[in-house]
């Protein structure tokens, strides 16, 4: 349910793209020092976010480093760390954790047992350190599994579940001034994102006989253009939410995303589709 926070590269300045990658290169450094070099393949777009969107509110001090990427050698690196960085590598473990244990909960995939089993230790850490995040993320994940074991129809219940899970995420600072709402720009972030990956799925779960509430709600076909529309009103509402916080730091890699990236790969998947799929 992670992968679909994306910046539209193709729409950034040269500054911007600079940036991002700056962000995104930093978050996977952290990520192999504080958890070990393997985590760093657990990494998504979606903290790099994350790590954004709280750098930009807060514009804490940063820490600029010259690298040499073993995956990019050809070039020197630039990554740009900041305490939101290492809180970002934390809840990526946080989530990949436990994303482990439902794939293998849920499709029994051995791969999935084993890189929770490499985890677990990093895991435990990350959860003594965050224990108010931890114990959202568990909460939210144990209602959503027992929404997909009852095959609700209910696409709202499911979309409740992963929005407390971002919700809880997004507030670094619950005594914070701007923690409400942040608390409601990551769960209506959350709500796009299950609605989203409902979307992105149907046709697979729908053939494999997997929940999926779109399909429980007795739907034969996705209707795309009614997808599209849902998808707008919810993230209209996220972005209402970031229109109303004084961000300048990083703001137009920030709209980047929200107006334009996050549409990637749902307009690609349905490029070809005029109204069902």
């Amino acid at each position: 349910m992670f992968g679909y926070i994306l910046a539209d590269l193709n729409c950034m300045t040269d500054d911007e793209y600079r940036r991002y990658r700056a962000a995104y290169c930093g978050l996977c450094r952290t990520l192999g020092a504080r958890h070990g070099q393997i985590s760093r393949l657990s990494l998504t777009f979606d903290m790099t976010f994350l790590l954004l969107f709280l750098g930009a509110l807060y514009e804490p001090e940063e820490t600029e480093t010259e690298f040499r990427c073993l995956l990019h050698p050809k070039h020197r690196r630039t990554a740009v760390t900041t305490r939101f960085t290492d809180y970002a590598a934390d809840m990526n473990v946080l989530l990949a954790y436990l994303n482990f244990l439902d794939d293998w909960q849920d499709d029994r995939h051995l791969s999935a047992l084993l890189a929770s089993g490499f985890f677990r230790s990093a895991h435990r850490k990350v959860a003594d350190t965050y224990p108010r995040q931890a114990q959202a993320v568990r909460d939210a994940m144990e209602r959503l599994s027992a929404v997909e074991r009852s095959n609700s129809p209910d696409l709202d219940a499911g979309a409740d579940c992963f929005g407390e899970l971002l919700g809880a995420l997004f507030i670094y600072d619950v005594s914070d001034y701007w923690a409400p709402r942040l608390d409601c720009f990551g769960r209506d972030l959350g709500k796009f994102i299950y609605y989203y990956d409902a979307c992105m799925d149907f046709a697979a779960d729908r053939k494999a006989g997997k929940y999926n509430p779109i399909v429980q709600s007795g739907a034969q076909e996705l209707d795309v253009v009614q997808a599209r529309d849902t998808l707008t009103l919810l993230i209209s509402a996220c972005t209402k939410n970031f229109e109303g916080l004084p961000i300048l730091q990083d703001n137009g890699i920030i709209r980047n995303i929200l107006y334009s990236g996050v549409w990637l790969r749902f307009n690609d998947k349905f490029k070809n589709d005029g109204s069902t799929a």
